[in-house]
């Protein structure tokens, strides 16, 4: 409800600076926020930040200062300004500060004795970009800094050590091999000769003394710092400077963070910064992940929306067909999952004992290469049916009959990602943020939960405060923070998380009670399921 409200304040002041001539476009050019923002920020799409806020809020003095030094403001101008300046004060005093966001997290985890455990370097190295309470519905954005903090560096110093001489003693140790003994070792000679031409060795360095250490020499010469200093940092008496860690770093190939001080190395990972072909399929392999998901996320809409469409129709039941095994709770799921564990997890089970470990893996695993390449071909051509611009084009003219603002950005985006041949980059937001939340959730429910659900929605519709704010055509207007949180969590149990097939469950649940039951709750029910299918009613919730 405040934020609601805020979108409106910001509204109602860029209306009263207009008047005085101060366009949208000066305010984006002075405070160094987009045209867009600033509409979304008004239309209610999107709340601005702490630090964009400020910026408001200072906007605001700043007019309300110029405009009473110049001439004085008449009263219908400078009270607008007045009140918008004091609510953005009270909004700010209230925004969780960054402290006070991580004891958020921590809070809502307290009962997780291996949470703090987890957490704290996730946040600490700034790798949570959001934060959402499933349980509550609610969430909020973590702003991140360009470097991590020294004090957050020096309180992981001892993992930085303990990595630190983990990779003088790897380097020195493999630094005496050469690719004959490495390709004996059981290395595949294209990694082998990778590997060796990477490495530090000691014909190397033209110096007439003993090479006590390679790994020390190299990575002095590399860093441009004394042998003194690597010495200090294995022995734990110095700490690296942000510009040597970082150097450290990018001559490992290492990305991140929380790279060296977040985690211990292993083996593994220590040769990967040997291999950079490694490092390079690693990245495209996540590129395809992330692609891929998406696909199966536009895929599921595709069937949700347009599945009476002969053309869908046909692809799903190709599809469905193709399957050696549906194992899980839809088709797309089952298929996209299936050909990820043929294409790409079957090629690492190299060991004889693999089924053991990955029993999902057993009925690909004894297939012989031509029934496989057979079958990849054919779920290939498969794929190759599902983004076309016929598909998308089906897809779009359901967007102009049905969707809300939300749900079109969200298409749209996921239209824009493939046409690039990417993914989203981060796939958990598929069921978090509302804009893909709202397109589709493949959340499955068994009849019985139906029922309870059916239930509960129904018992629901017998709360005075529910039957009020049903009747007045779904207003928040004049509600208390409690109440509107009963209501949102009632709003979440009949959305479903936008389930077009439970919804029709639920309602046919609801038509078979009603031929045993008396009462008008279950009228409500169908009553509210018909409203939902309407863009403007879910707009209106949806855009508190």
């Amino acid at each position: 409800m405040k934020k609601k409200t805020l979108n409106k304040q910001i509204d109602d002041f860029l209306n009263t600076v207009s008047k005085m001539g101060v366009t949208t476009k000066m305010i984006s050019e002075d405070i160094g926020v987009s045209l867009h923002s600033l509409s979304d920020w008004r239309q209610g799409k999107s709340t601005p930040n702490q630090t964009n806020l400020l910026k408001l809020r200072d906007y605001s003095l700043k007019i309300m200062a110029k405009y009473s030094l110049d001439f004085p403001l008449i009263k219908e101008l400078r009270e607008p300004i007045e009140r918008f300046y004091k609510f953005v004060e009270e909004f700010l005093r209230e925004m969780p500060k960054e402290n006070d966001k991580e004891d958020i997290i921590f809070s809502d985890h307290q009962k997780n004795l291996e949470a703090k455990e987890i957490l704290m370097p996730i946040l600490d190295f700034q790798n949570l970009d959001f934060y959402f309470n499933i349980e509550t519905g609610e969430g909020f954005g973590l702003d991140h800094k360009n470097r991590t903090d020294r004090k957050i560096e020096k309180k992981y110093r001892e993992n930085f050590v303990n990595n630190f001489n983990l990779l003088v003693h790897f380097i020195d140790k493999n630094s005496q091999k050469d690719v004959e003994e490495l390709i004996f070792d059981g290395w595949e000679k294209d990694r082998a000769e990778e590997f060796y031409l990477n490495l530090p060795h000691d014909d190397d360095y033209n110096v007439k003394e003993k090479i006590s250490s390679v790994a020390e020499l190299w990575l002095s010469k590399k860093l441009k710092v004394s042998k003194t200093q690597i010495l200090n940092w294995k022995k734990g008496k110095d700490f690296p400077s942000a510009e040597n860690l970082m150097n450290l770093k990018k001559i490992l190939h290492l990305k991140g963070k929380g790279s060296f001080l977040m985690y211990e190395f292993d083996c593994e990972q220590l040769k990967s910064m040997f291999l950079p072909s490694l490092r390079k399929d690693s990245n495209k392999r996540m590129e395809d992940y992330l692609y891929y998901k998406t696909l199966e996320f536009f895929t599921n809409i595709l069937f949700v929306y347009c599945v009476e469409n002969p053309m869908v129709e046909k692809l799903r039941e190709d599809m469905k067909d193709s399957l050696i095994e549906e194992n899980h709770k839809n088709v797309v799921l089952s298929f996209f999952k299936e050909t990820h564990l043929m294409k790409v997890s079957r090629a690492f089970i190299l060991a004889e004992d693999g089924i053991s470990h990955n029993p999902e893996l057993e009925p690909y695993i004894s297939m012989n290469e031509t029934r496989l390449s057979y079958i990849i071909r054919k779920n290939e051509e498969l794929l190759n049916r599902v983004f076309t611009k016929e598909n998308v084009g089906l897809l779009n003219e359901v967007s102009e009959k049905r969707f809300v603002n939300e749900q079109k950005e969200g298409l749209a985006e996921i239209i824009s990602l493939l046409e690039k041949n990417e993914g989203v980059s981060n796939t958990a937001m598929l069921n978090l943020a509302p804009k893909f939340r709202l397109l589709y959730s493949h959340d499955e429910h068994t009849m019985e939960q139906i029922d309870v659900l059916t239930d509960q929605l129904a018992t629901y519709l017998q709360s005075p405060l529910i039957k009020k704010w049903f009747d007045s055509e779904y207003s928040f207007e004049g509600l208390t923070e409690i109440n509107e949180i009963e209501i949102m969590r009632f709003m979440r149990h009949a959305m479903l998380y936008n389930n077009q097939e439970l919804r029709k469950k639920v309602i046919e649940c609801a038509k078979k009670k009603m031929k045993l039951d008396s009462g008008s709750q279950y009228d409500d029910l169908l009553i509210l399921f018909d409203d939902l299918s309407m863009p403007s009613v879910i707009e209106r919730i949806f855009r508190r």
